[in-house]
């Protein structure tokens, strides 16, 4: 049985888990006790929170977390999922965000008409177009089509450099 209750350093992730770099995927490096029957070189993690996690000495890790602990030494307060596929911990796919940045890269609502970020559909059938930076909502104008409100917010990102690839190449 492993002797520390917490995974908090790289040591203690690394001692108990391998993590696959470019599948993203973690095993068991050691039997451990109450793991289900898991075995040594078995797959981890089920779904918790939308996320990929994995439980040890009755605590819940998610593994995004743990892949940076793992390879770098450090959890970061924020971690994005680049492709906004939670569930894929591919290192190439998760970096060290802000929450600013990290609000950025999220999904656009399924209700949502236009299927446009920063674009919305009034009541009275013009479109409008807004930004948010450093928390403050910007009004880009209200269009009478929907394709002058995405072009708005776009030109709106180039302007305030609303990047969400987070530099990595496109």
């Amino acid at each position: 049985m492993l002797n520390f209750t917490e995974i908090k350093t790289q040591d203690d992730v690394r001692t108990i888990l391998n993590y696959c770099k470019k599948s993203g995927i973690f095993t068991l490096r050691k039997k451990m006790h109450r793991t289900y029957s898991k075995n040594i070189g078995d797959k981890i993690g089920y779904m918790h929170g939308g996320y990929l996690a994995f439980q040890y000495n009755r605590k819940v890790y998610r593994l995004h977390r743990l892949a940076f602990l793992h390879v770098e030494g450090i959890i970061p307060d924020v971690i994005d999922h680049i492709n906004q596929v939670k569930t894929d911990n591919r290192w190439d796919n998760i970096i060290k965000s802000t929450h600013s940045l990290n609000s950025r890269n999220k999904p656009i609502q399924k209700n949502s008409p236009t299927k446009t970020l920063g674009v919305n559909k009034s009541k009275n059938g013009n479109f409008r177009a807004l930004i948010y930076i450093l928390n403050k909502r910007i009004s880009l104008g209200t269009f009478k089509t929907e394709l002058e409100a995405i072009e708005a917010r776009k030109h709106a990102e180039k302007i305030y450099k609303f990047n969400t690839n987070h530099g990595k190449d496109e």
